[in-house]
């Protein structure tokens, strides 16, 4: 997976999603490096200005010799986070209830989403 592959896939499921209204970046980024700790991805946005950074974790760094890095997969599932964000943050309350609902959430719906493009 390079980096080119990661901006078509980004693109391909930004119109699928009908997110086209946001400013979307994606990039690898090394695992030190993501805000947050042990995820395969992480999306930043700025709801008000629909501008968001989605950070996949660096093929160097996947450590789950069972389960190959679905790349799609992560994409797909931090995306999600952008169409939902609204949506989201008015119907739950702040705490860690939320965060497990919604990534269980953004998961089935991601796989959902890739199995059915790949049939």
């Amino acid at each position: 997976m390079t980096d080119k592959d990661l901006v078509e896939l980004k693109d391909y499921w930004v119109k699928i999603l009908r997110i086209e209204d946001w400013e979307v970046l994606i990039r690898f980024k090394r695992a030190e490096n993501m805000t947050l700790e042990e995820v395969q991805g992480e999306c930043i946005f700025n709801f008000t200005d629909r501008q968001a950074i989605v950070n996949i974790i660096d093929p160097l760094d996947w450590i789950d010799i069972e389960f190959k890095q679905d790349f799609e997969k992560i994409v797909v599932h931090e995306l999600l986070h952008i169409k939902f964000s609204e949506a989201f943050d008015e119907a739950f309350n702040e705490d860690v209830f939320k965060d497990k609902l919604i990534h269980r959430l953004l998961n089935d719906l991601a796989k959902s989403l890739v199995l059915a493009k790949r049939g």
